[in-house]
């Protein structure tokens, strides 16, 4: 990326590291499940036994560990029991649980990840399950929800519990738990190893374009993706998007020379784990930001999947800017009505009141540069496209990727740029 902005032509690249609270998968994660054999010493093992029925379920397509896990090694001979939590609402359930493993179903979940771990926590859990059965239900496997990645809010812990292992698994090997653990005698055997509770570098890369006055715009994506996936659309999409801008802002440059505002391409690091490059990056640089940033541009999965649905949702918190977007958005429909008709591209005007059903979510890079900055509300534009049913998966890879649909966010938030730069609107 950096290499990209510095070709592009930009004044400054600079590669910035920052401590935050991250985790790291020391090595690789085992899940298993046994039908014991008829000896009652040595139920799931081979040495003197009819041999027990034992399934080893499979790293990211089976199960896939969640933000902060921690570390336990949980064996057959154990035989560690498993609560069935349903949808986490009953409190007396998750006090049942206690010394055991937790088993949470994600349709109608009360609260998230957060939630689901703080309880875990507080009632003394073994481990903590959560059993998709709510999201790309029979889209990426018939007959079966993949499960995915999801991180937790580092901040409302007084410690992230280190010894609590917390995993999502598909809704087969959920309903499996279910009807052979919770109602029978199979057992569940685990060795995971996280190192949950120390800090690490994230970085993030920026490259600057100085222009007369202080003030500056900054267009961002993140570059990191979900450990277990490749992360096509989740962010990829975001990042090849702001460096292909980076290369024709490197272009107006060159032609009209010194652009009105300082221009600044950045890409964050840590943001499937809770936006902690972006979060950071405003928290160095707050009062400067607070005087000086008149618009930041976020894409993240600003890719659309024509196949699924051709959706493409375009909005900020700053109604006059909003409106300069839809002016932008007709010209683009006139100039390029071959690309625009392929796509439904509609622009909101959400509110800066955290929380509101109408406000600006909080949810990816965006929101530390809407409610981080002292003593204003900041004002950003995002893209969001569609028919991501890979999102957070094993199967975010290449093999459905549309180059075109990022070019419809690029042109219409590049020459809204252009236009601040270097038009003097």
């Amino acid at each position: 990326i950096a290499g990209h902005l510095e070709s592009a032509g930009f004044d400054e690249v600079e590669i910035l590291d920052f401590s935050v609270p991250m985790f790291e998968i020391t090595r690789e994660p085992l899940f298993e499940f046994c039908r014991p054999g008829i000896n009652p010493f040595n139920a799931c093992g081979t040495f003197l036994n009819t041999e027990p029925d034992i399934i080893l379920f499979n790293h990211t397509r089976e199960f896939v560990l969640q933000g902060y896990s921690g570390t336990r090694v949980i064996t057959f001979d154990q035989n560690v029991p498993v609560v069935d939590l349903g949808n986490g609402s009953d409190d007396v359930l998750w006090q049942d649980a206690e010394n055991s493993i937790g088993l949470l179903w994600s349709a109608g979940s009360v609260g998230g990840n957060t939630m689901a771990f703080l309880n875990a926590q507080a009632n003394g859990l073994l481990a903590l399950i959560v059993v998709n059965d709510a999201m790309n239900c029979d889209q990426i496997v018939d007959d079966d929800c993949v499960p995915i990645f999801k991180t937790v809010d580092v901040t409302q812990f007084t410690s992230i519990p280190s010894d609590i292992p917390f995993m999502m698994v598909s809704r087969s090997v959920g309903e499996l738990i279910q009807e052979e653990v919770v109602g029978g005698d199979a057992r569940l055997q685990m060795d995971i190893d996280v190192d949950n509770t120390n800090s690490r570098d994230i970085r993030v890369v920026c490259g600057s374009i100085f222009g007369k006055e202080e003030t500056e715009i900054i267009l961002g994506a993140h570059h990191d993706t979900v450990y277990n996936g490749p992360g096509a659309v989740d962010d990829t999409s975001g990042t090849a998007t702001v460096v292909e801008i980076g290369y024709q802002l490197g272009l107006l440059y060159q032609e009209l020379g010194q652009p009105d505002h300082t221009l600044r391409i950045c890409t964050w690091g840590g943001e499937e784990e809770g936006l902690h490059g972006s979060k950071a990056y405003v928290a160095s640089r707050s009062d400067e930001l607070s005087s000086q940033l008149q618009l930041y541009a976020n894409f993240d999965m600003n890719h659309v999947d024509l196949e699924r649905g051709a959706s493409m949702t375009l909005f900020g918190n700053d109604a006059e800017t909003v409106a300069q977007i839809e002016e932008v958005l007709s010209r683009f429909i006139e100039a390029s009505p071959n690309v625009a008709q392929r796509y439904n591209i509609s622009v909101q005007v959400k509110n800066s009141i955290i929380d509101d059903p109408d406000s600006m979510p909080y949810n990816s890079d965006h929101g530390p540069f809407v409610y981080d900055l002292p003593g204003r509300t900041g004002n950003a534009v995002v893209c969001y496209g569609s028919g991501s049913w890979e999102y957070h998966t094993f199967a975010d890879d290449m093999s459905r990727f549309n180059e075109e649909s990022l070019s419809v966010s690029a042109i219409i938030y590049g020459t809204h740029v252009r236009q601040l730069a270097w038009d003097g609107n």
